[in-house]
């Protein structure tokens, strides 16, 4: 291991990394057959039924009759299909995964502007290689109806105005950690006030006072396509704009997966959003629930969470203390990530709880004893955690071994 985990650099002492070394051996040892039958690396041999044929999946391939791992990963069957995921990916985006992203690009005003101010709106039917083309290019009078352009001057203005090609109208460009950017487009976000309607031209002039580039946003994946692309959207009151917050990066595939994501730590005064993308965000609790969130339109299980996403977007005073815990529960979520340890809410409150019991100040979190305390104190609740299924699993045994030789009761009417 040395002196870094995944991207955490810290000092060992020659003592402190014979602990390290000795931590690991029994984190292995705790996860027993499962470890070596699901975790594979590269060129290991992956066992499959070869009498009843089998399918090979990516990550794998045929070698000597053997199928081989061609990446470090989990391997993972559905019927005959064997495949294996890689650990060290981008995020895999499925419908109705709940994360967190920074908004990179945003529909440009200048010249929108600039109609505006003509007294007219534009709509461009075609664009090639980033200007406008003529040819195609349509403009309607607030007062009267479309029709072409012929005015050269019009033109002139119209073709002196570069689209950047990043950006699309009516939509924002976000980076949500996957292979492609986001789309999150103007129709699937909610307006100022909750107002349900069609959107309009003065909805796409003013879209820059919704998000802008930069912005860390909370979303839910919409919808996906085969070219990779994903669509979100924020149309519940749970997501939206994050602010007064600290967000942290960790690898996607170390956010467990639950059916709910938004987490309310009352005995921190803080709250969580654990983006399936590997994007936490971590901020104070609202000081109270909107009244939004307490009608009776809103009235359902989305309440809470609804107060939780809209309570980020009002600028409130943090006092030191609740920073310092802020601050806290990040760092605890940057040590589970570097360690290989899996995030969710019962593991960053149990390392929180260990780092007060130790005594450790925030600056040194990133030092390597507590790196180490951190890895010992797994591995012993994984041994624990296996010793105990394995006398489980014994009296299931005994049990089903007693129960399968005792005489049948007759019970007599």
């Amino acid at each position: 291991m040395g002196d870094a985990m995944r991207g955490a650099h810290f000092r060992l002492s020659p003592a402190q990394k014979q602990r390290m070394l000795v931590a690991q051996e029994r984190c292995r040892d705790a996860a027993g057959s499962v470890h070596s039958s699901a975790f594979v690396n590269v060129g290991d041999t992956i066992p499959v039924d070869y009498e009843n044929g089998y399918l090979r999946g990516h990550g794998t391939q045929v070698v000597d009759g053997q199928l081989l791992a061609t990446v470090c990963g989990v391997v993972e069957r559905v019927n005959k299909l064997v495949s294996v995921r890689p650990l060290r990916a981008r995020y895999n985006p499925e419908t109705g995964d709940v994360v967190v992203g920074r908004v990179t690009e945003s529909i440009s005003s200048s010249m929108s502007n600039s109609c505006i101010s003509e007294g007219f709106i534009f709509y461009f039917s075609d664009v090639q290689k980033g200007r406008v083309s003529h040819q195609h290019i349509l403009l309607s009078p607030m007062t009267g109806s479309g029709k072409e352009v012929n005015d050269s001057a019009v033109l002139e203005l119209l073709l002196d105005f570069e689209f950047n090609s990043q950006v699309a109208p009516k939509r924002w460009k976000v980076d949500v950690n996957s292979r492609q950017d986001a789309q999150l487009m103007l129709s699937a976000v909610n307006l100022p006030g909750g107002i349900q309607r069609r959107r309009t031209a003065t909805d796409e002039l003013n879209m820059r006072d919704l998000f802008t580039e930069n912005d860390l946003i909370s979303a839910e994946v919409q919808t996906l396509h085969q070219d990779g692309s994903l669509h979100l959207h924020t149309r519940s009151l749970k997501y939206g704009k994050l602010e007064s917050g600290q967000l942290v990066k960790v690898a996607p595939y170390l956010i467990k997966r639950l059916k709910q994501h938004f987490h309310q730590l009352k005995q921190y005064g803080v709250q969580m959003i654990l983006g399936c993308n590997g994007y936490v965000w971590i901020s104070a609790l609202p000081q109270s629930t909107p009244d939004i969130a307490t009608d009776q339109k809103r009235a359902n299980t989305e309440s809470l969470e609804a107060a939780a996403g809209t309570a980020d977007s009002q600028n409130v005073e943090i006092s030191r203390e609740l920073r310092e815990r802020i601050c806290r529960l990040a760092n605890v979520v940057r040590v589970l990530g570097a360690c290989g340890f899996l995030i969710h809410p019962d593991s960053i409150v149990d390392t929180y709880e260990a780092s007060l019991s130790w005594g450790t100040e925030l600056k040194h979190m990133f030092s390597g004893e507590f790196f180490v305390k951190v890895v010992e104190r797994e591995a012993e609740q994984r041994s624990k955690k296996g010793a105990m299924k394995a006398l489980i699993s014994a009296m299931t045994h005994v049990l089903g071994t007693n129960l399968g030789v005792a005489q049948p009761v007759i019970v007599k009417p």
